[in-house]
């Protein structure tokens, strides 16, 4: 089926880090923060070609992620498990669907623990001229964002996905990815599906969360109380209360600690040996009992602050 092209390169990884994790992904612009509570164990298998990119990842922990697909290419997103299920730039997905990331590449989800998926980044001019070739409607990359599609062809793409990023699959192939057969498998998969736009949510939840994060952002290495967050967004308590459910999975206060943790944790992780101490980072993210901090980094990600540092 179809020509082939030689991979720039190929990416294939195991990391208990998670920040080491966004840095390995080439072409992508991954800001993820951890929600629960564990060690981070995750796996990146990554096929590259000058015009098409393979994907599949394995996230150990349930993950905030933020950032951009490769802006150049139109990347799809499909689970791997068919009874997966998780949130998807403010909707709610599972594996029956096919999802598409926006022209500008945004990325807003909140994944499981255990959750694994398959990326397709194609250049957009071919994929519109393959749905088109199929007898589907190409417009609808301008119009949707994910597919309902029949469980078979979705098992098909899974199936052939599957393929590709078992151990030597393109190095077996004599070194190239099967574009072709890739690009015809997702058009088809496109054109079967039934095309859902994406359901708005509640506008004073939405305005009350946007404008939170703006002041999160402001301030993000201070310690904000709940009932001032609330002031400067102009939000109730509980309706911010209800828009951080629906984004984060949890409470606006827990969202704050966690965000914070996380800080401390990426600033640890990316020091230099002997650059700075534990105190030091803490004071930057407004920790200053040791001892809590200790605790609630210990419960988060499974380790002392001091041993991220060491690593």
């Amino acid at each position: 089926m179809g020509s082939s092209v030689p991979p720039n390169y190929t990416v294939r990884a195991e990391f208990d880090d998670f920040d080491a994790f966004t840095e390995a992904a080439r072409g992508w612009d991954l800001r993820f923060r951890q929600l629960d509570s564990g060690s981070f164990s995750s796996s990146l298998v990554q096929h590259v070609s000058p015009t098409m990119q393979l994907g599949y990842a394995r996230l150990g922990r349930c993950m905030d992620q933020e950032g951009k697909a490769p802006t150049e290419l139109r990347t799809l997103v499909l689970a791997r498990d068919p009874s997966e299920r998780y949130r998807w730039r403010s909707q709610d997905m599972t594996g029956d669907y096919l999802g598409l990331f926006p022209a500008n590449g945004e990325i807003a989800g909140r994944t499981p623990p255990g959750w694994e998926i398959y990326t397709i980044s194609l250049v957009g001019s071919r994929l519109r001229a393959a749905i088109e070739s199929v007898g589907g409607d190409p417009e609808t990359l301008a119009l949707e964002e994910r597919w309902h599609v029949p469980a078979p062809r979705l098992a098909q793409l899974r199936r052939y996905l599957g393929r590709m990023f078992a151990a030597r699959a393109v190095a077996d192939s004599g070194g190239v990815l099967p574009e072709e057969d890739v690009v015809l498998l997702v058009s088809e998969a496109i054109t079967a599906g039934q095309p859902e736009q994406r359901r708005p949510r509640p506008w004073v939840r939405t305005r009350a969360l946007v404008a939170a994060m703006e002041v999160i952002r402001a301030h993000e290495h201070e310690s904000l109380a709940l009932a001032d967050l609330a002031r400067a967004s102009g939000a109730s308590i509980r309706t911010l209360g209800y828009a951080f459910h629906d984004r984060y999975g949890v409470s606006p206060k827990r969202y704050l600690l966690l965000r914070r943790l996380n800080g401390v944790h990426r600033d640890l992780a990316a020091a230099e040996k002997g650059s700075t101490t534990v105190t030091a980072v803490a004071g930057r993210w407004g920790f200053w009992h040791m001892g809590e901090l200790a605790a609630a980094y210990r419960r988060l990600f499974g380790e002392l602050p001091s041993s991220t540092l060491a690593r």
